[in-house]
């Protein structure tokens, strides 16, 4: 029986299919396995850096719990909101200082209704609905004070009509007096005082 190849290549071949063998081993095996291992080293780079800043976020929170404190602290001593242990106490201390304000601005109160109270973005919402009558400058008056005064009220609804003489068939009063119907309100903390 004859061998295949001849003797003299048959060592040159063995050699050149074990280089080949040994070269597939490593381009199909083992350079994905280094190529796995390169770019799972650098998903644990970039997750190491992530958890670093993971963590320096975590030392930051005593400082930011305390910074957040403050500025709570200095929102509620500010006197832009209302006071008072519930909504009822808030609405009678609003109730009080529109009389107050009406009273030094010459505007004459008719009444006061508390309306129910609202929560908006966190805050309670305290408001009243107010008859009243005034000239045009006591109402231009009220409504300055009210606007530049502390906590911030705001006006709502507004009507207003110049004052009937009475007994005069509908003829405007010359006194240039209005009757106005306006809803107030201001915000209240909840939790507060």
């Amino acid at each position: 029986m004859r061998p295949l190849v001849p003797h003299h290549l048959s060592r040159p071949l063995a050699l050149g299919i074990l280089v080949l063998l040994l070269a597939s081993i490593g381009l199909f095996i083992i350079m994905p396995l280094v190529n796995g291992y390169a770019s799972d080293s650098v998903v644990l780079a970039e997750n190491n850096k992530l958890i670093e800043r993971y963590r320096q976020q975590i030392a930051r929170k005593p400082t930011l719990e305390a910074e957040l404190q403050s500025l709570s602290d200095l929102q509620q001593d500010s006197g832009y909101y209302l006071t008072g242990e519930t909504e009822a106490v808030a609405a009678a201390a609003l109730q009080d200082y529109f009389r107050a304000l009406a009273g030094t601005s010459g505007a004459e109160v008719k009444s006061i209704q508390s309306l129910p109270a609202k929560t908006e973005e966190g805050l309670s919402r305290v408001a009243l609905r107010v008859t009243l009558v005034a000239t045009t400058d006591s109402f231009y008056r009220l409504l300055h004070s009210l606007e530049g005064g502390s906590p911030y009220i705001f006006v709502d609804h507004l009507e207003l009509q110049m004052q009937r003489k009475s007994g005069g068939l509908g003829k405007i009063d010359e006194s240039g007096r209005l009757s106005l119907r306006l809803d107030l309100f201001g915000f209240r903390q909840p939790g507060t005082s």
